[in-house]
């Protein structure tokens, strides 16, 4: 076997020349193999003539055990001249016809797109901007109150208020205002005055109280999700409630707030915490929003971190041959589909190399233990996010997180998270940072351009 190469920048016309002394033994093996297997009608097992069986199965056995051998030696002397390749070798236009089994030596002929080769500058010569956010007494009182309100209890109330729960039962009515005969009824329907989509209904609800009865329409009250519920309805047939019904009040629950007590500081923050006192829990509350600012700022300065190195670090690529390679990747794709998206593949695939450099020059390594830990952390905050679980204990985070970690793919985006993490902390430790602090509301605009 032979493989040589043409290098022209930043690509490569790589081409293996495969003689029958390469692969002869191991095709023999597999037709001893097929000899003592292939059942005809008309031979015993094993016993089909050798010029039958090479005639049906040779230039597959031939194929396979030549493609065997381009796979494997064709990874290794990438590795060995130290090639980069981006994507995978593309069979070139150039490529002679191949007929297996009917000529004893093969030459393949690959298009190869490499890596180049790049600088990246990571000192006080880059300035970056990094942001402040000023937390305001609002956000603080705004926060307290929506932990007083989510810990607290529905208690019963004579009168509705503004964002009280209701319990009613609907009728459906006729044309003259009675209950229709063929209509639609069900009781205990339970609806919070804060979803309603019509403010005309939710005006004319508050002050009402238990029995008093009220017309309205389903369809323009209700998202179609909850008529579903509300009156066990199908999707398809939610239109149904697209009439006038009326709602008589049969309960009214409002929601009375938590007490700033201990129960709640240990509920909130766990049995250990140092929250004793009301100003104790405005304190925390502030450093936890604190907190989730700090977290944004840092995903911005990331954002802004990474558009200017991919703006900023010079690098040739091989564009024509990596289209190529997208469109043999996804022969659905059209033209001009690649050209649409092609700027943000080759913006992905400039920091993938950018990070990958930073990585190796600055050896950036991740232990088993630190991927651990950032999944725990992971899982902690999306218990807190979309299940509502403030004070979740450490073995009930290490359970959930340890049943991701299962997952080969999880392992690897919580991996390369923490790696990002230590690239931008890297590159905020070492340029320089023109800080600014923003309000809020100047940060989340910011957030959103």
């Amino acid at each position: 076997m032979d493989i040589t190469k043409e290098v022209n920048g930043v690509s490569a016309v790589v081409t293996v020349k495969i003689e029958k002394s390469d692969y002869e033994s191991s095709v023999e093996k597999s037709m001893n193999d097929y000899r003592k297997k292939v059942q005809m009608p008309g031979f015993r097992r094993g016993k089909v003539p050798a010029a039958i069986v090479n005639k049906l199965y040779r230039p597959a056995a031939t194929a396979e055990e030549v493609n065997k051998l381009l796979s494997n030696n064709l990874s290794q002397y990438f590795k060995a001249e130290q090639m980069s390749v981006l994507g995978e070798p593309m069979q070139a236009e150039s490529q002679p016809v191949i007929e297996w089994g009917k000529q004893d030596d093969y030459v393949f002929v690959f298009d190869v797109a490499l890596s180049p080769s790049i600088t990246v500058k990571i000192d006080t010569s880059v300035e970056l901007p990094f942001y402040h956010v000023n937390v305001s007494e609002e956000t603080v009182n705004r926060q307290v109150d929506s932990y007083l309100t989510e810990l607290g209890k529905n208690v019963p109330a004579e009168e509705i208020s503004a964002n009280d729960l209701v319990r009613a039962t609907f009728v459906e009515l006729d044309a003259e205002g009675a209950p229709k005969s063929d209509g639609i009824s069900t009781d205990n329907v339970l609806f919070g005055l804060s979803y309603l989509k019509d403010d005309n209904i939710k005006t004319e609800l508050v002050g009402k109280h238990i029995g008093d009865t009220l017309q309205l329409n389903p369809a323009k009250t209700f998202d179609e999700a909850e008529i579903h519920h509300m009156f066990n309805l199908p999707r398809e047939e939610a239109a149904k409630a697209d009439a006038n019904f009326s709602a008589t009040i049969t309960e009214i629950l409002h929601r009375q707030p938590a007490e700033l007590n201990e129960e709640l500081f240990t509920t909130i923050f766990g049995a250990d915490t140092d929250v004793k006192t009301a100003a104790d829990f405005t304190a925390a509350i502030r450093n936890q929003i604190a907190g989730s600012f700090a977290n944004s700022s840092r995903y911005k300065f990331a954002m802004d971190a990474r558009k200017y190195y991919i703006n900023n670090t010079p690098m040739e690529l091989p564009e024509e041959l990596l289209k190529r390679w997208l469109k043999t990747g996804d022969k659905a794709m059209t033209d001009e589909q690649i050209e649409a998206e092609f700027p943000a593949f080759l913006s992905d695939l400039r920091w993938q190399l950018i990070r990958n450099q930073v990585q190796k020059t600055h050896n950036i390594e991740i232990t088993e233990d630190e991927t651990v830990t950032f999944a725990r952390e992971y899982t902690r905050q999306q218990l807190r996010s979309y299940y509502g679980m403030i004070n979740v204990s450490d073995e009930t985070v290490a359970r959930h997180a340890d049943r991701l970690l299962q997952n080969d793919e999880d392992v690897r985006r919580f991996t390369n998270r923490v790696c990002d993490d230590k690239i931008f902390a890297l590159i905020r430790e070492s340029v320089t940072l023109k800080e600014e602090h923003l309000s809020e509301d100047e940060f989340n605009r910011l957030m959103t351009e």
